[in-house]
């Protein structure tokens, strides 16, 4: 605590001063000039509002002792406590600039201490980056690796695919040259062995002429055709005598009133050429599209493949040649059928009718 000492010298050299002893505030006291003998009255020690103990004179007397000192140890007193003031004041501001560098290294520890810290994390930042960055370049480099591994695979592919190409152009060729070799034969064969004689086309259902005598084949509509165009109209008999158109053999000529025999019907089946003939029409179905399909991709341009592919495309599926000799085919066996389940009873007037259905437009009449 500090107590404030009144100089008792009067004037205005008189001053204030701040003592400090030992933590007790001494009380103030105002001292009169007049003789040195004259004693100041004891000072009571202020009480609290709180109660307090009664004071015994003793400790009266003791406090009344402690007041009333002489005059020259008090100016003593004061004179210590002005002399020690500024030395405090020195300590103080000792203190505090002590505190004060305690601070400001406190602070430039915790500046280095997080300056280290920043450093390590850049350091690890830029570890972390380096290694990225380097897995990164390896990354790159192994794609452009695949990358050239995939690109020759792609050329080595590409070279195979056109080789296989290739391969399969020239083997395309070879079954077109095979099936366009196999439809020549074939038409040959048909053309040399198996045409009518009579309409120039290959035989549809065909039957041959008195097998002792002649003995060759022609198409079921043509030779019937043929057959019944020498009948005679009012009588529906024969009159002239009959001959193979082919080789001129005399044919036998039949009753013309019924009943009949069944093995006077003058047209007896062909079984062994009709297998055949369909046999080989069915390969050209087949074959024919197969050939014109192929040429056309491949764009043939030689004249004899270019006609067979012709030939052989009508006998395809769908074809005018194949559809119409079906048509014939169909119709020649009906009335073969016909025929020959009514001939040994039919009626000369209703053979006439036959003639009529076939559409032959030269029957002989007188």
């Amino acid at each position: 605590m500090l107590d404030i000492v009144e100089d008792p010298e009067p004037g205005p050299q008189a001053k204030r001063r701040r003592v400090a002893e030992g933590g007790t505030r001494a009380p103030v006291t105002r001292r009169r000039s007049g003789p040195a003998t004259q004693k100041t009255a004891p000072v009571r020690k202020s009480r609290s509002t709180r109660r307090s103990s009664p004071v015994s004179p003793a400790e009266e007397a003791d406090d009344t002792q402690d007041i009333e000192e002489p005059k020259t140890p008090r100016r003593r007193s004061r004179a210590a406590h002005s002399s020690t003031a500024p030395e405090d004041a020195t300590a103080r501001k000792e203190e505090q600039l002590k505190q004060l560098r305690k601070d400001i290294r406190e602070q430039e520890r915790s500046l280095k201490r997080k300056h280290d810290e920043f450093d390590s994390a850049s350091k690890s930042t830029q570890t972390a980056l380096t290694k990225r960055e380097s897995s990164i370049t390896k990354k790159e480099k192994e794609l452009r690796r695949m990358e050239n591994q995939l690109t020759k695979r792609m050329e080595a592919l590409s070279e195979r695919e056109e080789g296989i190409k290739k391969h399969q152009q020239k083997a395309d060729d070879l079954v077109v040259s095979l099936s366009l070799v196999h439809t020549d034969k074939v038409l040959m064969q048909l053309e040399e062995h198996f045409t009518c004689a009579l309409c120039f086309d290959v035989m549809a259902c065909p039957y041959s002429l008195a097998p002792s005598t002649c003995g060759h084949s022609f198409c079921a509509l043509c030779i019937m055709k043929w057959f019944f165009s020498h009948i005679h109209e009012d009588c529906g008999s024969w009159h002239d005598v009959l001959e193979c158109p082919l080789c001129r053999a005399v044919l036998p000529t039949p009753t013309p009133d019924p009943p009949r025999r069944a093995e006077t019907c003058p047209f007896t089946p062909n079984r062994l050429a009709d297998k055949v003939i369909t046999d080989l029409i069915d390969g050209l179905r087949t074959t024919g599209r197969e050939t014109i399909s192929a040429s056309e991709s491949k764009g043939k341009s030689k004249a004899k493949a270019g006609d067979s592919t012709l030939d052989s495309a009508v006998w395809n599926e769908g074809g005018s040649a194949q559809m119409e000799w079906q048509e014939r085919d169909r119709k020649g066996r009906a009335e073969m059928a016909l025929l020959a389940g009514s001939w040994t009873t039919i009626a000369p007037i209703d053979l006439i009718d036959l003639v009529g259905d076939l559409y032959v437009p030269h029957i002989l009449s007188y």
